[in-house]
């Protein structure tokens, strides 16, 4: 079975993450970026990243750390 992966921040090093296992494996990908100004047809958006935490079971965190927020 395939995992669902949920990818927090899809800037470009998110994206290319995302773009890489849709095309390499039987995974779905889900993804989180309030930032996202165009959206890519193989990834899942979500609203929020509680939704996102609710869909997927797996979650990497592709956000810059000083863009991080407490």
């Amino acid at each position: 079975m395939a995992e669902r992966i949920g990818i927090i921040g899809l800037g470009k090093m998110g994206e290319a993450i995302a773009r890489s296992l849709y095309a390499r494996t039987q995974s779905q990908v889900f993804g989180y970026d309030p930032f996202t100004k165009t959206k890519q047809p193989f990834i899942s958006y979500q609203n929020s990243i509680a939704d996102l935490e609710a869909v997927a079971d797996v979650l990497v965190v592709a956000v810059k750390p000083a863009d991080v927020t407490k």
